[in-house]
């Protein structure tokens, strides 16, 4: 069994060298400085950059504004079509107090 480095300010769990956390597992609170400089943590990882080589999702969106709701539909049915239906994923449309918005997902 590892040391005993101290017990969670919030809670009174043991907190022990070998504890893998920043905080406390039963609580969920934070660990203040002390008892975190006591313990054998993982060195934060650096985000991984990674290059894009496959296909890419794009999309457009069109909204009603000033247009009638056949005037919006038949703006996004023309930009679906000539994506064309290979490329075409999906068309979405929401409403909100007669505000409308259609999304052309598509493959770039």
């Amino acid at each position: 069994m590892s040391d005993l480095i101290g017990h969670c300010p919030n809670c009174q769990t043991s907190i022990r060298s070998d504890h893998p956390y920043a905080w406390c597992s039963k609580c969920g609170a934070p660990l203040p400085a002390e008892l975190k400089a006591g313990l054998n943590l993982p060195a934060t990882a650096k985000p991984v950059e990674r290059k894009i080589t496959g296909p890419q999702v794009g999309f457009r969106v069109f909204s009603s504004g000033m247009l009638s709701w056949e005037e919006l539909f038949a703006d996004a049915a023309r930009f679906a079509s000539s994506v064309g239906r290979d490329q075409l994923i999906n068309i979405s449309h929401s409403e909100d107090d007669n505000e409308g918005v259609v999304t052309v997902w598509y493959w770039r």
